[in-house]
């Protein structure tokens, strides 16, 4: 047997996220479990391919006076489906909103989410971004949901771990123009 399928094997296993759950497995190397504002206060170079239109998606796609919600979920989290939920129900609050809702998962639990959760018909950029984790790796993700909120200035105005908040209060933080402070990186906790 070749000797690189070993380690392959191994790197497959321990490196990347637990595919079969929903969180990563302990022996894998991640950042620590408080990311510092600074790494989150910018928009992450990404490249998603999207459900709905069967395109790729990048930064610079987006428009740059607009709010931006950036949402990593995982298609089969609870929290993450109750979140898809209350943003269906809420879609006037996100008018003139770009929410960019990236995960891991392959394409059809993407469109199997969409469809759970009544997105079908919402203005949302829902897709995937494979095992390139770029989002993932950029805001230190360790649970799901997480929410990443600017303002239509690019400003850093919220960021959001394990459960998000009400639909209010991220409506809020999209037209806040108080950028996050060092010492509340997650307001409303």
């Amino acid at each position: 047997m070749q000797k690189w399928i070993i380690p392959a094997l191994f790197a497959l296993l321990f490196g990347a996220p637990d595919v079969w759950g929903q969180t990563k497995p302990a022996l894998a190397a991640a950042p620590s479990a408080s990311v510092s504002v600074d790494s989150s206060a910018y928009i992450p170079n990404f490249s998603i391919d999207l459900y709905k239109e069967r395109k790729s998606m990048t930064k610079a796609d987006l428009n740059p006076h607009k709010p931006l919600m950036m949402v990593y979920y995982s298609p089969k989290c609870e929290h993450c489906q109750h979140l898809g939920d209350s943003l269906a129900a809420n879609l006037p609050l996100f008018k003139g909103v770009q929410v960019v809702m990236v995960t891991f998962r392959p394409i059809l639990e993407v469109g199997e989410y969409i469809r759970a959760c009544h997105l079908d018909d919402a203005p949302f950029f829902i897709g995937t971004e494979g095992l390139s984790f770029q989002v993932e790796k950029h805001y230190g993700v360790q649970r799901f949901p997480f929410i990443a909120v600017y303002n239509k200035h690019g400003k850093l105005t919220g960021v959001y771990r394990d459960h998000p908040p009400t639909m209010y209060a991220l409506h809020n933080a999209l037209f806040s123009s108080t950028p996050v402070a060092a010492a509340s990186a997650t307001p409303g906790k």
